[in-house]
């Protein structure tokens, strides 16, 4: 299991990110967000690996997701796979509320870190995310031929 995450230094009144992905890919993006925007705090994530026991890495998420303030959110690389799927069933078995948006990239996560705040965060957080992701998706081509883009 990969993991990224500082329980020492969280700050309670920011929300916080925790990505979760297949392989490495959620810790590189903790990486590159820090080469573009500085550390961010409460950025936390956890790539699961082939020989990874699933309670274990579940467990991990959720020490996480429980040690940041309310209002933190959940993104995941691929909805249906399975770290999204086990955060679906904690949320039910558990009875959690999970904020919890799949998909995730680099922009996604750029945006989130600058977004989140004491007063945007949770289900509203996840919202702005959403909107911003999806007119973030741009055909480069279509720019560099002049076609209506």
């Amino acid at each position: 299991m990969i993991v990224v995450f500082d329980r020492d230094h969280i700050v309670p009144e920011l929300p916080g990110i925790v990505l979760l992905s297949h392989g490495p890919f959620a810790g590189a993006c903790v990486e590159s967000v820090a080469m573009l925007q500085g550390a961010q705090e409460n950025l936390a994530a956890f790539g699961l690996e082939p020989a990874d026991e699933l309670a274990d890495y579940t467990a991990a998420v959720l020490d996480a997701v429980r040690a940041f303030p309310d209002g933190s959110i959940i993104m995941v690389d691929l909805y249906g796979g399975t770290p999204c799927n086990q955060m679906m069933l904690a949320a039910l078995k558990e009875g959690l509320d999970l904020h919890i948006i799949s998909g995730f990239g680099l922009p996604m996560v750029v945006d989130a870190c600058s977004l989140r705040s004491a007063e945007l965060k949770g289900d509203e957080l996840l919202a702005q995310i959403e909107e911003i992701a999806k007119a973030g998706i741009i055909n480069v081509s279509d720019m560099i031929h002049g076609r209506n883009a």
